[in-house]
């Protein structure tokens, strides 16, 4: 089924109640790409790294970057929400997944982990928050900087930008990706575009290619693009209009087999019994792509299911970028 017009759930309610019931979190959940009716849900701002909307060589830059210790809080504080944004939904019946009545433990047991490592002083990575513009006070990204630095030959770094899926931006899955890279030297940043997750939009390309003129300027010459399900969906259409921008591409539960084909190297990462994002779609995506494809015994929550293969796939693709 094409993940475009896959009819996911659809719910009248106070928008403070759709923000904890669209705590999918890692699932990012495909839906309908025309609905229009949601609201944006942006994560309180950690710190304030200020721009202008300028290009990042001719802004005036200020910079005040805060730690989530520094804050008194951890990102994975927000568990609660996910959790229970999950129970709800699972015992609604709106998530159609195979994997859907192990969904609240398997949360229970990473965002453990999540925080486990937050308070480990060897984590190999540190979280913080910034913000692009000070009059945009949406644009905020999530940074998780490796703590060991690694530089090339001209002493830039790597990074990643990850792209959320549909129920907005939450830090684990941003957590689990940046675990995955940080032995590899790349940072991983995370901008937010909202509940339905339409990175295909033309706000969802402007905060793209925002975030990674940022981490440009910051000195990191080398960017892959990453999306999770309707992240996913939307870095493979975005492909066409950001050609020269990444180093490399990678796709979990969700991509576009109607996209262009990008020219650069290409992971594919899709759930062998995914209902929600069909896998015919993403293999018919990467053999248009010529992209290496990993096909794994999950449904749709296969990032958290089988969290140590997608670590690992996605450590060894970028090892080779």
């Amino acid at each position: 089924m094409d993940a475009r017009t896959f009819p996911f759930w659809r719910v009248n309610m106070p928008s403070v109640t759709r923000g904890i019931v669209g705590a999918l979190l890692v699932a990012g959940c495909a839906r309908t790409s025309n609905r229009a009716d949601a609201s944006d849900a942006t994560a309180p701002h950690a710190s304030a790294w200020r721009t202008t909307s300028s290009p990042p060589e001719a802004s005036s830059t200020t910079v005040s970057s805060t730690s989530a210790s520094v804050m008194g809080a951890h990102p994975s504080d927000e568990s609660s929400v996910a959790i229970l944004g999950t129970h709800v939904m699972v015992g609604a019946g709106r998530i159609r997944d195979i994997d859907a009545p192990r969904l609240e433990s398997a949360l229970h047991d990473a965002y453990g982990r999540m925080r486990a490592d937050e308070d480990d002083p060897a984590s190999p990575v540190r979280f913080r928050s910034v913000a692009l513009a000070a009059e945009d006070a949406a644009a905020d990204v999530f940074i998780y900087d490796p703590t060991e630095r690694r530089s090339n030959a001209e002493g830039n770094r790597p990074a990643v930008v990850f792209l959320h899926g549909y129920g907005g931006r939450f830090a684990l899955p941003c957590w689990q990706i940046a675990r995955a890279v940080a032995r590899h030297g790349f940072a991983t940043a995370c901008p937010s575009i909202g509940p339905d997750g339409d990175w295909w939009s033309a706000e969802g390309e402007r905060l793209l290619r925002r975030t990674t003129e940022f981490l440009r300027a910051s000195g990191h010459d080398k960017v892959v693009l990453a999306g999770l399900s309707n992240g996913g969906i939307g870095a493979s259409r975005l492909m066409a209009k950001t050609r020269g921008m990444f180093a490399g591409l990678v796709l979990l539960s969700g991509a576009d087999p109607a996209a262009s084909p990008p020219i650069i190297p290409t992971l594919v990462i899709q759930g062998r019994r995914d209902t929600m994002v069909s896998p015919s779609s993403a293999r018919a995506y990467a053999a248009k792509a010529h992209a290496r494809y990993i096909e794994l015994d999950s449904g749709h929550f296969a990032m958290l299911f089988r969290a140590d293969d997608v670590a690992r796939a996605l450590g060894d693709f970028v090892s080779q970028l």
